[in-house]
Protein backbone atom coordinates (compact mmCIF):
# COMPACT_ATOMS: atom_id res chain seq x y z
CA UNK A 1 0.00 0.00 0.00
CA UNK A 2 2.86 2.15 1.11
CA UNK A 3 4.76 1.66 -2.00
CA UNK A 4 1.20 2.45 -4.07
CA UNK A 5 1.18 5.98 -2.31
CA UNK A 6 4.83 6.39 -3.23
CA UNK A 7 4.24 6.29 -6.92
CA UNK A 8 1.43 8.13 -6.86
CA UNK A 9 2.71 10.67 -5.17
CA UNK A 10 5.74 10.57 -7.85
CA UNK A 11 3.76 10.52 -10.78
CA UNK A 12 1.55 14.05 -9.27
CA UNK A 13 4.57 15.72 -8.74
CA UNK A 14 6.08 15.21 -12.21
CA UNK A 15 2.92 15.84 -14.12
CA UNK A 16 2.49 18.62 -11.85
CA UNK A 17 6.00 19.66 -12.91
CA UNK A 18 5.59 19.02 -16.47
CA UNK A 19 2.25 21.23 -16.78
CA UNK A 20 4.50 24.14 -14.97
CA UNK A 21 6.87 23.73 -18.11
CA UNK A 22 4.42 23.21 -20.86
CA UNK A 23 2.98 26.89 -19.54
CA UNK A 24 6.46 28.14 -18.89
CA UNK A 25 7.56 27.37 -22.80
CA UNK A 26 4.54 29.58 -23.66
CA UNK A 27 5.74 32.65 -21.82
CA UNK A 28 7.78 35.44 -23.78
CA UNK A 29 10.94 36.71 -22.61
CA UNK A 30 11.14 40.00 -24.22
CA UNK A 31 14.18 42.21 -25.18
CA UNK A 32 14.11 45.21 -26.71
CA UNK A 33 17.20 47.49 -27.72
CA UNK A 34 16.67 51.17 -29.19
CA UNK A 35 19.52 53.61 -30.17
CA UNK A 36 16.42 56.39 -29.74
CA UNK A 37 14.09 55.48 -27.40
CA UNK A 38 11.80 57.60 -29.04
CA UNK A 39 8.92 55.23 -30.40
CA UNK A 40 6.79 53.24 -28.26
CA UNK A 41 6.53 49.98 -30.81
CA UNK A 42 8.11 47.65 -27.28
CA UNK A 43 5.51 48.70 -25.85
CA UNK A 44 2.33 47.75 -27.70
CA UNK A 45 4.24 44.38 -28.00
CA UNK A 46 5.07 43.96 -23.97
CA UNK A 47 1.29 45.22 -23.81
CA UNK A 48 0.09 42.58 -26.17
CA UNK A 49 1.97 39.80 -24.64
CA UNK A 50 0.35 40.67 -21.10
CA UNK A 51 -2.94 41.14 -22.44
CA UNK A 52 -2.84 37.72 -23.64
CA UNK A 53 -1.10 35.98 -20.64
CA UNK A 54 2.41 35.30 -23.04
CA UNK A 55 4.97 37.64 -21.17
CA UNK A 56 6.89 36.50 -18.81
CA UNK A 57 9.47 38.98 -18.49
CA UNK A 58 9.60 42.51 -20.64
CA UNK A 59 13.22 44.43 -20.52
CA UNK A 60 13.92 47.86 -22.05
CA UNK A 61 16.66 48.58 -19.56
CA UNK A 62 19.28 48.35 -22.69
CA UNK A 63 18.00 50.70 -24.80
CA UNK A 64 19.39 54.61 -24.83
CA UNK A 65 19.51 57.43 -26.64
CA UNK A 66 22.19 58.30 -28.84
CA UNK A 67 23.45 54.80 -28.72
CA UNK A 68 25.72 53.77 -31.70
CA UNK A 69 26.73 50.33 -32.94
CA UNK A 70 30.25 50.45 -31.57
CA UNK A 71 28.71 51.43 -28.05
CA UNK A 72 26.19 48.68 -27.97
CA UNK A 73 29.09 45.70 -29.21
CA UNK A 74 31.33 47.03 -26.11
CA UNK A 75 28.23 46.67 -23.81
CA UNK A 76 27.84 43.18 -24.98
CA UNK A 77 31.96 42.33 -24.30
CA UNK A 78 32.02 44.10 -21.54
CA UNK A 79 28.19 42.10 -20.00
CA UNK A 80 26.97 45.61 -19.09
CA UNK A 81 24.62 44.82 -15.81
CA UNK A 82 21.99 47.27 -15.45
CA UNK A 83 19.48 46.52 -12.09
CA UNK A 84 20.86 43.43 -11.60
CA UNK A 85 20.47 42.18 -15.11
CA UNK A 86 23.69 41.42 -17.22
CA UNK A 87 22.90 41.91 -21.06
CA UNK A 88 24.50 38.49 -22.40
CA UNK A 89 22.12 36.65 -19.77
CA UNK A 90 19.31 38.60 -21.33
CA UNK A 91 20.10 38.16 -24.98
CA UNK A 92 20.30 33.95 -23.95
CA UNK A 93 16.99 34.69 -22.41
CA UNK A 94 15.12 36.87 -25.32
CA UNK A 95 12.24 34.56 -26.90
CA UNK A 96 11.81 37.85 -28.80
CA UNK A 97 14.38 40.50 -29.45
CA UNK A 98 13.86 44.11 -31.04
CA UNK A 99 17.04 45.85 -32.44
CA UNK A 100 16.80 49.47 -33.32
CA UNK A 101 20.19 50.61 -34.21
CA UNK A 102 22.73 52.21 -36.50
CA UNK A 103 20.54 55.69 -37.02
CA UNK A 104 22.67 57.76 -34.52
CA UNK A 105 25.62 56.77 -36.52
CA UNK A 106 24.70 57.78 -39.87
CA UNK A 107 23.13 60.95 -38.24
CA UNK A 108 26.34 62.34 -37.05
CA UNK A 109 27.32 62.43 -40.68
CA UNK A 110 24.86 63.36 -42.69
CA UNK A 111 25.19 67.14 -43.31
CA UNK A 112 28.43 67.12 -42.36
CA UNK A 113 30.01 65.31 -45.39
CA UNK A 114 29.49 64.98 -49.03
CA UNK A 115 27.32 61.98 -50.23
CA UNK A 116 30.49 60.05 -51.66
CA UNK A 117 32.06 59.93 -47.93
CA UNK A 118 28.71 59.31 -46.95
CA UNK A 119 28.87 56.24 -48.30
CA UNK A 120 32.29 55.06 -47.65
CA UNK A 121 31.17 55.80 -44.25
CA UNK A 122 28.34 53.47 -44.14
CA UNK A 123 30.43 50.57 -45.32
CA UNK A 124 32.45 50.90 -42.18
CA UNK A 125 28.74 51.32 -40.09
CA UNK A 126 27.59 48.22 -41.61
CA UNK A 127 30.76 45.96 -40.92
CA UNK A 128 29.95 47.36 -37.52
CA UNK A 129 26.79 46.44 -37.35
CA UNK A 130 27.79 42.95 -38.80
CA UNK A 131 29.83 42.40 -36.61
CA UNK A 132 27.31 42.71 -33.64
CA UNK A 133 24.37 40.84 -35.16
CA UNK A 134 27.23 37.85 -35.20
CA UNK A 135 28.34 38.67 -31.87
CA UNK A 136 24.17 38.99 -30.34
CA UNK A 137 23.39 35.77 -32.54
CA UNK A 138 26.18 33.94 -30.68
CA UNK A 139 23.89 34.39 -27.08
CA UNK A 140 20.08 34.80 -28.87
CA UNK A 141 18.93 31.69 -31.14
CA UNK A 142 15.43 33.02 -30.76
CA UNK A 143 14.08 35.39 -32.74
CA UNK A 144 15.26 38.70 -33.70
CA UNK A 145 13.78 41.60 -35.52
CA UNK A 146 16.19 44.42 -36.36
CA UNK A 147 13.81 47.46 -37.23
CA UNK A 148 15.75 49.18 -41.11
CA UNK A 149 16.50 52.81 -40.87
CA UNK A 150 14.02 55.88 -41.69
CA UNK A 151 14.96 58.42 -43.70
CA UNK A 152 14.05 61.97 -41.70
CA UNK A 153 16.39 63.70 -43.92
CA UNK A 154 14.13 64.71 -47.08
CA UNK A 155 14.23 63.25 -50.29
CA UNK A 156 17.35 63.39 -51.59
CA UNK A 157 18.73 60.93 -49.21
CA UNK A 158 15.90 58.58 -50.63
CA UNK A 159 18.36 56.60 -52.17
CA UNK A 160 21.00 56.81 -49.92
CA UNK A 161 18.47 55.37 -47.59
CA UNK A 162 17.15 52.94 -50.02
CA UNK A 163 20.95 51.60 -50.49
CA UNK A 164 21.57 51.41 -46.70
CA UNK A 165 18.51 49.42 -45.81
CA UNK A 166 18.64 47.18 -48.98
CA UNK A 167 22.32 46.32 -47.32
CA UNK A 168 20.94 45.46 -43.74
CA UNK A 169 18.61 43.51 -44.91
CA UNK A 170 21.13 41.59 -46.73
CA UNK A 171 23.21 41.05 -43.44
CA UNK A 172 20.06 40.54 -41.86
CA UNK A 173 19.27 37.25 -43.63
CA UNK A 174 22.61 35.79 -43.30
CA UNK A 175 22.07 35.83 -39.70
CA UNK A 176 18.29 35.04 -39.81
CA UNK A 177 17.12 37.84 -38.16
CA UNK A 178 14.05 39.07 -39.54
CA UNK A 179 14.44 42.52 -41.03
CA UNK A 180 11.45 45.04 -40.84
CA UNK A 181 11.50 47.58 -43.73
CA UNK A 182 9.83 51.14 -42.03
CA UNK A 183 11.29 53.78 -44.31
CA UNK A 184 8.63 54.63 -46.32
CA UNK A 185 6.06 53.54 -43.62
CA UNK A 186 4.69 56.46 -41.49
CA UNK A 187 3.19 54.41 -38.92
CA UNK A 188 6.53 52.94 -37.01
CA UNK A 189 4.93 51.51 -33.99
CA UNK A 190 2.04 49.90 -35.65
CA UNK A 191 4.05 48.32 -38.20
CA UNK A 192 6.85 46.88 -35.94
CA UNK A 193 4.15 45.87 -33.53
CA UNK A 194 2.35 44.25 -36.36
CA UNK A 195 5.19 42.58 -37.72
CA UNK A 196 6.35 41.19 -34.74
CA UNK A 197 3.12 40.14 -33.39
CA UNK A 198 1.86 38.32 -36.57
CA UNK A 199 5.14 36.18 -36.73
Amino acid sequence: MKIKTILFLIIMTLLVFLIYLTNKDNEIYYVNIDSTNSNNYNEIIKNNYEKNKKLEKYLNVFSKEDYRTTDLIRDIKDNKKINKVTIQNALIKADVLTLNIGINDINYKIGNTNKEELYNYTDQILDDINELLELIRSYSKEKIYFIGLKNTKGISYNDYFEYTNKRLKSICDEYNILFIDIDTKEDINNIVSDYVLSK
